[in-house]
């Protein structure tokens, strides 16, 4: 492999591993204002309101998710491309986004728990 071609494929991988980052900042930034919304309101929101935001809130985590993963799996086939023989690229680092998805989920499920638990 060309070294250009090396430093480039390098570069998108630290660029890939950004955009992890990203979107579970993001997705987390996005599910507290939608806490702060809902915990402001007057009159306090519903059981109906309550419900959809819920969904949204549930929607925002498994989507940042869904995007982290395809990312991982983005940054493994790049990592084949540098070296051939690696027997597992997926896995190296995996924690990561792990930490990252299992962050973005708590961080929901605390929200949602928050809402459910003040009465309506």
């Amino acid at each position: 492999m060309a070294n250009d071609q090396k430093n480039t494929l390098d570069e998108e991988i630290r660029f890939i591993k950004k955009q992890e980052w990203y979107v579970a900042t993001a997705a987390i930034t996005l599910i507290g204002a939608l806490y702060g919304v809902a915990h402001t309101i007057s009159p306090p929101p519903t059981n109906a309101e309550k419900a959809a935001a819920t969904v949204l809130v549930t929607l925002v985590a498994a989507g940042a998710g869904a995007v982290i993963v395809s990312l991982h799996d983005h940054l493994a086939v790049k990592r084949k491309q540098i070296d051939k023989d690696d027997p597992n690229p997926w896995r190296r680092g995996v924690e990561i986004p792990i930490a990252l998805v299992a962050a973005v989920a708590v961080s929901a499920a605390v929200v949602i728990y928050t809402w459910w638990r003040t009465a309506a």
